[in-house]
């Protein structure tokens, strides 16, 4: 069974990179611009493994995650946290999520991470 993966960036082009990408590596991809439009997605679909990045429009990360917890999906999906902010380590970290990389990133690193994650 392919392992899911849902990529959530408002890049539209970092976006169809990553679900190209990681399609071609064999996962089940899905996207989403934003954490509303993610929950809608999440509505009918569960991913093994959530790709975020930090900064989003319309929903903070912290407000996405707060509403995974509310629908009880924070346990059983890892999240893997995408950032160029470098000086948001603390918030990061604040967040709880279980991977981090620093944009920009080397591919090999994005598969050994999503590789420990799923």
């Amino acid at each position: 069974m392919r392992k899911s993966i849902l990529v959530i960036d408002d890049d539209k082009g970092l976006q169809n990179l990553l679900t190209d990408f990681l399609a071609e590596e064999g996962y089940d991809i899905h996207s989403a611009p934003d954490g509303e439009a993610a929950l809608t997605v999440l509505d009918a679909f569960m991913p093994n493994l959530i790709i975020l990045d930090y900064m989003m429009p319309k929903m903070d990360v912290f407000s996405f995650i707060q509403e995974l917890d509310r629908r009880g999906m924070r346990q059983n999906v890892p999240i893997l946290m995408l950032s160029a902010n470098h000086r948001a380590q603390e918030q990061i970290a604040a967040a709880h999520v279980e991977g981090y990389i620093s944009k920009p990133f080397g591919i090999t690193d994005l598969l050994e991470m999503i590789g420990k994650l799923t």
